[in-house]
């Protein structure tokens, strides 16, 4: 009998020895069980989002940006500096938005969730949203420059093509420049959401550089316009940082911190030359 209890207590004291081998070689090796939820694995996932006003100076408090999983069953907000971490996440491929009142939204694309030995996802872009627009575009002053002495000439030369000027006519309390977001299409009823092309113009209404609002005959081309054919503008107050993205589900693009209303729509020519 006394035999068999000291078989006993050596096997105990073998299996012990070997628990803290195991353990010990883990750590030395960098696996970290992650922490678990009912038994599913589970990690934080951290990033960060900034915002900027319409003049696209970077603000410098950040906090109160709500960032939610594509499920919303995991949320939080982001802190001063913009950052964030959403705690407890399981493993799996999420779509983590990003919003704030006032401001535009956003979308982190298929964030691949997985166990790491940081015990943490990071998504090491950081993302930037803009205060929506409240720019409102009063009207389009459009002018086919083709025959303006200057640019004539040089059409008849062959060293340029026609061009039209799309001047955004809106009020501006400074002098700084502002973003305009232009959408061209074949159809009247051209708007954010139905357009076969558009354009991001810089100008403050005072002393631009009339380059900045032209479009020459190749460009348009470009767009998908032909010669001769009328084409419908609508023009809307945007931010200056590029926010737009690809809606997940339809694809369509998402155009977040446009004005919420936009100029009339009005039409012009391509030019011929």
């Amino acid at each position: 009998m006394k035999k068999l209890n000291n078989i006993k207590l050596a096997l105990i004291a073998l299996t012990l020895v070997f628990a803290t081998a195991c353990s010990k070689n883990s750590t030395e090796h960098g696996i970290i069980n992650p922490t678990t939820e009912q038994g599913i694995p589970t990690a934080s996932i951290q990033g960060r989002v900034e915002l900027v006003d319409l003049d696209g100076h970077k603000l410098s408090d950040h906090s109160g940006i709500i960032i939610s999983t594509n499920n919303g069953a995991f949320t939080t907000t982001t802190d001063q500096s913009g950052q964030f971490s959403l705690k407890a996440i399981p493993f799996g491929k999420y779509q983590i938005s990003y919003s704030k009142v006032g401001y535009g939204s956003g979308i982190f694309a298929q964030i691949d969730h997985q166990t790491t030995a940081q015990q943490f996802t990071l998504i090491e872009k950081t993302a930037m949203m803009n205060q929506v627009s409240n720019i409102q575009v009063t009207s389009l002053q459009i002018k086919d420059l083709s025959n303006e002495p200057g640019i004539a000439g040089l059409i008849e030369l062959g060293i340029a093509s026609g061009a039209v000027s799309i001047k955004p006519i809106f009020f501006n309390n400074n002098n700084e420049q502002k973003a305009i977001r232009l959408f061209f299409s074949a159809n009247s009823q051209v708007d954010a959401k139905q357009y076969q092309a558009e354009r991001k113009v810089l100008v403050s209404g005072m002393n631009d550089n009339p380059n900045n609002y032209q479009f020459t005959t190749t460009e348009l081309e470009k767009m998908g316009f032909k010669k001769g054919q009328t084409i419908y503008v609508k023009a809307f107050g945007d931010g200056k940082v590029d926010d737009a993205f690809s809606h997940p589900e339809n694809g369509n693009t998402v155009f977040p911190s446009l004005a919420a209303t936009g100029s009339s729509v009005t039409s012009f020519q391509v030019p011929n030359k």
